[in-house]
């Protein structure tokens, strides 16, 4: 019986074959496909390039900053409170960006996507660098947002309803 080769010059024994032959075509295949298979339900591979967003990675992302503000309506002195309104920019959904917030005289309420946020009332805010923390802000769904704090802590917010706050006044 005479030798068989494979389509890469290799001589192969006539019962191996169809064994040979099958892997021979599945490496053909991949390799002609770049490497990358389809995935189940016919979905196209992330391009490596493009990045992640909250739900699948947000934290390896880096973070965009935010837009510039959407309004410029000034707060008032009311007695002993300061009535502030938001001024932030409506921003996407599962994007990260770069947020400093003021930590001083507390942590929230945050003006953040054209409302303000309040942190969840079991977060430990506490650890927070004093006056100012620079971390990542992340809306994740229509009325909740992550907030990742240099320290590492992450701390959930919910959308405040009012259309304004009335702060302490903090010295």
């Amino acid at each position: 019986m005479s030798a068989r080769w494979t389509p890469c010059g290799v001589p192969v024994d006539m019962k191996y074959s169809p064994t040979l032959s099958l892997i021979v075509a599945m490496v053909m295949l991949v390799a002609a496909c770049g490497g990358e298979a389809d995935p189940v339900g016919g979905e196209t591979p992330a391009d490596p390039d493009t990045p992640t967003t909250a739900t699948d990675g947000h934290e390896d992302r880096a973070p965009l900053p935010l837009p510039p503000p959407a309004g410029q309506k000034e707060g008032e002195i009311l007695d002993d409170k300061y009535r502030s309104w938001p001024n932030s920019a409506r921003v996407e959904v599962n994007v990260p960006y770069e947020m400093t917030v003021g930590t001083h005289c507390g942590f929230g309420p945050i003006d953040f996507d054209g409302s303000f946020w309040e942190p969840d009332p079991s977060a430990n805010t506490n650890s927070l660098p004093d006056p100012e923390d620079t971390g990542v802000i992340v809306l994740v769904s229509e009325n909740e947002a992550i907030y990742m704090a240099s320290t590492g802590i992450d701390i959930s917010l919910t959308r405040m309803t009012e259309e304004y706050v009335d702060l302490d006044v903090c010295l």
